[in-house]
């Protein structure tokens, strides 16, 4: 028997490609850099590849005692006897040993679930893979079509305010520059005014030199005070009395040299360019808004025939309005007046909860971090405002999900299923449906859904502990579809036969994150050799030190990982030190490159937990030596 690879995917994937390279090519001019068509050159490389590698003929087939995959000019065969199951993992097809190593993986988008189904019963391997009904596959149509939708409109109004953020500084520095022109010179004046340009003298009080321009501090001889100006080389020395224009508080002029305060230099004079880039991807992904929206009205049409068709013909599922606000204490967890037959009221588990609650507190710390830093270095009242607002936002969430732990879970009677909750405002919510309109409940790892007799998820929730998932969705009494594909390791290296057997899951992350940091690395420091052309040389070896050490550095954790991965002897050693000494060379190379202390504590922040978590990951050998 023979199976051959679809060729289906290769057409959107090519589609979505040639958009995305036209947008890029675009925005290249837009920024007048054409040397950015070198970074476009090497993203449709990538591009290609990967369409022509979803166009090569593909096909798994049986010979006799033997599976044969065949891909190009290469094949792979292996004995029947060797593999025990085939299991969808992610988005790929998995065939494995009875020791869990991998074999031979397949991707999704190649073979079709019916296909591998026919394919394993006829070799007899068994296939371990969810039942796909029409209703299930609906519902991937509306969640893929709802987060389409949500991306789109997200980037798109993010990449919008982007574009009005340009706009109004471009406004700001043109309208300043019209003022600066337009307001005559005198000589008396405070020095602060925008009405007239004074002109008088004043003293060079320090000089601070950078590469390109120094820094000078300035003291006018009629009204003092310092003033700080940036002025390209040659400059006039400590001491040196100067003549000087000030308008709006800043040194303009510096013996009729133009100054970086001055309103005609100012970089954001003309953002056309850059204006035009962030709104051309903006109109993407709004287009791209769109299309979900569409493809969303007609899944969910989709999704009512599929889930009337196991039913019958039902209309949308309606909530029930309860009878009093929460807690309650004379009514049960639905809100509603009766006297329950049989209740069942789980609780969110506090410890899943805490854990939500650490996750989501440094993420918030990292993101409001990172805000402070734009308030201060950019614009205070608007990345100041956000920062604000994030925090207003975070703390009514935090304060609600605190009052949640108490009353927050699912319940069911006779009658009734709900949800106990808290809305963005913190404020207690009831969902209460009709017991008759659950379909079915779907258990995935860490999730639950009810899920209503319309296709539609009524409630879910991923704050219950797994026993009580199963205790929830056993008392319903209702078809219960439990995810039983396994969820794929987002660090580790897949599972495959060493020398040693099948590595750890541990072993097998530290193993992931290496080689993924270590190729980031290396293409970083690829792509930024387009910088090389255009810098100064009195720069160029600074560039090419920090370039190269970034290069090195990720050849050597990428080579260190790939090690640990194929199990050669003594790579855990390798690891643990040879991370260690790479990691501390990176940034010591860097602090020679830059001499700047800030710029190497960023990438200490950014690589030293890299080698701590791997370094954790590796500290038992008994487990993990390789």
């Amino acid at each position: 028997m023979t199976i051959r690879g679809s060729r289906t995917a290769a057409a959107g994937i090519g589609a979505a490609s040639a958009g995305m390279d036209v947008a890029f090519t675009i925005s290249a001019f837009l920024l007048g850099q054409p040397k950015f068509l070198f970074l476009v050159a090497l993203v449709m490389a990538a591009q290609l590849f990967a369409v022509l590698n979803l166009l090569s003929p593909v096909s798994l087939s049986t010979e006799g005692a033997e599976i044969i995959y065949r891909a190009r000019w290469r094949q792979r065969r292996l004995a029947l006897s060797e593999i025990a199951t085939c299991t969808l993992v992610g988005g790929s097809w998995v065939f494995s040993a009875s020791s869990g190593a991998q074999l031979l993986t397949v991707q999704i988008l190649r073979f079709k679930a019916d296909d591998i189904a026919v394919f394993c019963g006829q070799a007899g391997i068994s296939l371990t893979a969810p039942v796909d009904r029409p209703v299930d596959q609906r519902r991937r149509d509306v969640r893929s079509a709802k987060n389409t939708r949500a991306w789109g409109v997200g980037l798109g109004v993010v990449l919008l305010g982007g574009s009005m953020l340009m706009i109004y500084a471009q406004f700001g520095a043109q309208d300043a520059m019209r003022r600066y022109q337009a307001a005559p010179t005198c000589t008396q004046a405070a020095p602060t005014t925008s009405t007239c340009r004074l002109q008088t003298s004043a003293r060079v009080t320090s000089v601070e030199r950078h590469s390109t321009y120094a820094t000078l501090h300035l003291t006018p001889l009629t009204s003092g005070g310092d003033y700080l100006v940036a002025l390209d080389y040659p400059n006039p020395s400590t001491g040196d009395v100067v003549d000087v224009e000030v308008w709006s508080g800043k040194v303009v002029l510096v013996s009729g040299r133009k100054s970086g305060g001055n309103p005609t230099l100012d970089p954001n004079l003309n953002l056309n360019g850059l204006i035009a880039i962030p709104s051309l991807f903006a109109l993407i992904c709004l287009v791209g808004a769109g299309i979900g929206q569409y493809q969303l009205v007609t899944a969910r049409a989709g999704l009512r025939a599929a889930a009337g068709a196991e039913v019958g013909s039902v209309g949308p599922v309606e909530k029930i309005n309860p009878d009093a606000t929460i807690p309650a204490s004379n009514l049960p967890p639905c809100g509603i007046l009766h006297q329950p037959k049989e209740l069942l009221y789980v609780h969110e588990d506090p410890r899943t909860v805490t854990t939500a609650i650490v996750v989501t507190s440094v993420v918030a710390a990292v993101l409001l971090a990172g805000l402070v830093a734009l308030a201060v270095y950019i614009s205070p009242p608007i990345f100041g405002g956000i920062a604000a607002v994030g925090l207003v936002f975070y703390s009514i969430q935090l304060v609600g999900q605190l009052r949640e732990i108490r009353f927050g879970g699912l319940f069911a009677d006779d009658l009734h299923v709900g949800k106990v909750a808290t809305d963005w405002l913190g404020r207690f919510e009831r969902k209460v449906f009709d017991r008759t309109a659950v379909l079915e409940v779907t258990v995935e790892t860490g999730k639950i859904s009810v899920v209503g007799v319309d296709g539609s998820t009524l409630f879910w929730t991923s704050l219950l502990s797994a026993s009580e998932m199963n205790r929830y969705a056993d008392f319903l009494g209702v078809r219960v579809v439990r995810d039983v594909a396994p969820a794929p390791d987002g660090i580790a290296v897949p599972p495959v036969q060493t020398r040693i057997g099948v590595l750890p899951l541990p072993v097998r992350r530290a193993a992931g994150i290496m080689q993924a940091i270590g190729g980031l690395c290396v293409g970083l420091g690829l792509l930024n050799l387009v910088r090389i052309p255009g810098t100064p040389a009195d720069r160029l070896g600074g560039l090419l030190l920090l370039l190269g050490a970034l290069c090195v550095y990720g050849g050597i954790l990428y080579v260190l990982g790939l090690m640990l991965a194929r199990g050669r002897p003594h790579s855990r050693e390798l690891a643990v030190f040879g991370g260690g000494a790479a990691t501390a060379g990176f940034l010591a190379s860097w602090f020679v490159a830059t001499g700047n202390p800030m710029v190497v504590a960023v990438m200490a922040v950014l690589m030293v937990p890299v080698y701590l978590l791997s370094l954790y990951w590796l500290r038992k050998p008994g487990e993990s030596r390789p």
